[in-house]
């Protein structure tokens, strides 16, 4: 009832109702690009902080984590796929966890963020002053294209 969710996964249509659609001033891939980075940065430091032991890196590393989801992964059509990976992730961490120290897993979703950032510089097409119209035609003539 604290409502984490509705700041987690809702926080770019805040924003948006108030006056910051990030979207339309800094562009898509530009968001996913700082969201990649600050996830690769907040998971490796956490990671690192479960070796060392120090907690407190812990806590001010996942206040960063969410805040790269919020500005990056936030957005509307990463929102879906994160309520699936969420119920996944819900159900299987504890197996992982008794399998494995938490800088491995940890670590893991750091190479995945890798993964991302790869996907957003080669095939992510940015819609920042472009109408639906204009990103429609351009995704059909590749598909066309294609064929």
């Amino acid at each position: 009832m604290s409502g984490i969710n509705v700041i987690i996964y809702y926080a770019p249509r805040a924003f948006e109702l108030a006056g910051l659609y990030l979207i339309d001033k800094a562009g898509r891939k530009t968001l996913m690009y700082l969201g990649s980075v600050g996830y690769l940065i907040s998971l490796f430091v956490v990671a690192w902080a479960f070796n060392i032991g120090q907690g407190g890196i812990v806590v001010f590393s996942v206040f960063m984590f969410i805040a790269s989801h919020a500005v990056g992964q936030g957005q509307s059509p990463g929102s879906g796929t994160h309520w699936i990976f969420a119920v996944l992730i819900t159900l299987f961490m504890p197996f992982f966890l008794e399998q494995y120290n938490p800088r491995t897993v940890l670590t893991f979703f750091a190479f995945m963020m890798i993964l991302q950032l790869i996907f957003v510089f080669y095939l992510m097409p940015e819609i920042k002053g472009k109408s639906l119209e204009n990103l429609s035609a351009k995704l059909f003539k590749k598909t066309e294209d294609n064929h």
